[in-house]
């Protein structure tokens, strides 16, 4: 984006497309939640607590990205370009920006993380029987 959007601006148009990705990513989570519940209630199939866990840490972490990390964020930036903001806070403001920076990158690699570990754990087949019992076709 550097390479085309001059320096405060491409900071704003990071913000819309990481908005935009912390929405997308809090749908996703709650249509998992309610997939797994679908589940739970049409096929009997019991919900695992670290599938569970799982799910909710993604949505929380589109939370806190979304509703957190991205309005602090934006106030930061302003304060670090505005003209008339004095260069002390523009230090402090930057600091601290680049620590929320750091600290949403390493959630958003969590995140990638566990939408892996919970595909693996989606994908993986079980062993019981999903829509009818066993005793059913006993004669």
């Amino acid at each position: 984006m550097t390479s085309f959007i001059r320096q405060p601006y491409n900071g704003l148009a990071a913000q819309v497309v990481l908005k935009r990705y912390f929405y997308l990513q809090m749908w996703c989570a709650g249509i998992a939640l309610a997939h797994l519940s679908a589940e739970w209630l049409y096929s009997r199939r019991p919900i695992h607590r670290l599938t569970l866990l799982l799910l909710m840490s993604l949505f929380l972490f589109g939370i806190l990205g979304g509703y957190v990390f991205l309005p602090n964020m934006k106030q930061l930036h302003v304060k670090m370009y505005h003209p008339q903001t004095t260069p002390e806070v523009k230090a402090a403001a930057r600091r601290s920006f680049w620590i929320l920076h750091g600290t949403s990158s390493v959630m958003n690699l969590l995140v990638i993380g566990g939408v892996l570990v919970y595909l693996i754990q989606v994908t993986k087949p079980e062993n019981t029987a999903r829509f009818t019992s066993l005793t059913r076709f006993k004669t």
